[in-house]
């Protein structure tokens, strides 16, 4: 047929549709055959080659392959002719990937303490255990906020650490002391919170007011107060001599008592009185004075006072013998104190030819009696004032014609030591 351009393979004979279609690889061949071929019509063969190819649609060789969404597993999608490798890198929200394989993560798959809105997921609120958080730690600065309850291992309490203070309980949190001073110690305060206090003694009161019934105060802190009381000192005795005879002596005053208690939580206030100096006795050869009581506690607690000193009138005639004159005794016993030592008795005076000497005052625990020097001849000698709390004063001595007055005692004293 010379309407066939080239034809392989051998020619012998007449051929038939079945050996043209063989020797031109054409597997159907439609139309009407009609006389000789000049044209081959109806399909065409064409050669596709990835260059020519689109979409879903690729070729290996001469082999052609339409992709779908049937074909594709893992991380790869299609829309229309489209494919799509999904990765890591292409996931956001509630999407996560392993390898190829894309999952969503939606409310239908949360469950228990984890939850999801539109795509963010929230742990809910005291859900979060000790196995969650073995694997990492926890910032005390920035992330833990509130008090932690002392039955939790904290302090319940915001307080603030004071330089120097001591860290106690209040019984619902942890305080702080306020800072003390060198030298200081710790002490408590029962209930309250622990006070700062000196070693031993924190002060030393000295009551001397003479007016009746006045007042202590106990400072704030002290827990036990030392009082110490001593009564009046006595008056030495006075003197006297008439024209025509010898010298006289008068007695010293006796001194106070001593008596000492220790109070332990002493009450806030205590009436107290302090007793007075025995006076002095007259020119005219009187007695010396009493010395008051001193008492604390509205009187439940007192040291009398010392007697004053004998006063001496003129001995009876020219060449009268020695002349003794006696002192003034010391204050009683003492009420309601762990210690009482009575007050000691005053000097006898003394006269003997040519001399005339008074009564020495008596000594106080506090304090030193007065001390007359020798009257001779025609000296007059008055008596001697105490010099301490407590003590008595000298009696008066004179030699012939002449008359002296004794001294006074001098005023006792409360003395408070007290103890924080």
């Amino acid at each position: 047929n010379p309407a066939v351009a080239s034809l392989s393979g051998t020619n012998s004979g007449d051929e038939t549709v079945t050996t043209i279609k063989s020797k031109l690889s054409i597997t159907t061949l439609t139309g009407s055959n009609t006389g000789d071929q000049t044209n081959i019509t109806g399909n065409a063969a064409t050669v596709t080659t990835n260059a020519n190819l689109t979409g879903g649609v690729t070729s290996v060789g001469n082999a052609t392959t339409v992709v779908t969404n049937a074909n594709l597993t893992g991380g790869v999608t299609s829309v229309g002719n489209a494919t799509t490798v999904v990765t890591n890198a292409n996931l956001t929200g509630g999407v996560t990937s392993v390898g190829n394989a894309a999952t969503v993560v939606t409310n239908a798959n949360l469950s228990g303490d984890v939850s999801s809105v539109g795509n963010t997921t929230t742990i809910g609120l005291l859900k979060v255990t000790n196995a969650m958080i073995a694997a990492t730690t926890i910032d005390l600065t920035a992330k833990v906020t509130g008090t932690l309850p002392i039955a939790n291992g904290g302090t319940n309490s915001i307080a603030t650490p004071t330089a120097g203070g001591i860290n106690y309980g209040t019984g619902t949190a942890q305080a702080y002391t306020a800072v003390g001073t060198s030298g200081q110690f710790l002490q408590s305060a029962a209930g309250a919170a622990p006070v700062w206090a000196q070693p031993g003694p924190t002060s030393v009161q000295v009551l001397t007011s003479l007016t009746p019934a006045s007042t202590y105060t106990t400072p704030a802190g002290v827990k036990a107060i030392m009082v110490e009381l001593i009564g009046g000192g006595g008056g030495g005795g006075g003197a006297v001599v008439a024209a025509s005879q010898r010298g006289t002596a008068a007695g010293g005053g006796g001194s106070g008592t001593y008596t000492r208690i220790l109070i332990v939580n002493p009450a806030s206030s205590y009436l107290y009185t302090i007793g007075i100096a025995g006076t002095a006795g007259t020119v005219a050869g009187g007695n010396g004075g009493t010395g008051g009581a001193s008492s604390f506690n509205n009187g439940a607690i007192t040291a009398p006072g010392g007697t004053g000193g004998v006063g001496c009138l003129a001995q009876t005639g020219a060449n009268g013998g020695a002349l003794k004159t006696l002192g003034g005794t010391g204050g009683a016993a003492g009420i309601g104190g762990n210690i009482s030592r009575v007050g000691e008795d005053g000097g006898t005076g003394f006269v003997t030819t040519g001399i005339s000497l008074g009564g020495k005052g008596s000594s106080s625990f506090y304090g030193s009696g007065g001390e007359s020097p020798v009257a001779i001849t025609t000296q007059t000698i008055a008596g001697v004032a105490a010099t301490g709390y407590g003590a008595g004063a000298s009696g008066a001595a004179v030699y012939f014609a002449a008359a002296a007055a004794g001294a006074a005692g001098f005023q006792g004293v409360i003395i408070v030591t007290e103890y924080k």
